[in-house]
């Protein structure tokens, strides 16, 4: 599994987050790739990892998988859209990320 998170408590940036899409769009294609997962869960509106979710449904239509899902603020009114293609949000809102959000203070 790899994780990658470059936003904090409601898509407010942490600050060094430049570059962080582009290492999550290789690392997210190259799992696909080698098959090493069977699921690709992308929590993103970034329209610039359209072409990651591209390659990964690609990848979907050629071997059997990964499977693409994304994941994305509740409200959000941009999102990744790619022509030709029915792409499905799961939302999430305050619940959701008050049940799973990271307490630890990084910045000690």
């Amino acid at each position: 599994m790899v994780v990658h998170s470059d936003i904090h408590a409601h898509g407010q940036p942490r600050g060094a987050g430049k570059g962080v899409d582009v290492q999550l769009a290789l690392d997210a294609v190259l799992a696909g790739f080698d098959q090493s997962c069977d699921t690709v869960i992308i929590a993103s509106c970034d329209t610039d990892l359209a072409p990651a979710v591209e390659a990964l449904l690609r990848l979907k239509d050629k071997q059997g998988s990964p499977d693409v899902e994304l994941i994305a603020w509740k409200g959000r009114a941009n999102k990744i859209g790619l022509p030709d293609r029915q792409l499905t949000y799961r939302w999430v809102g305050d619940i959701d990320y008050k049940a799973v959000q990271e307490l630890t203070d990084y910045n000690r």
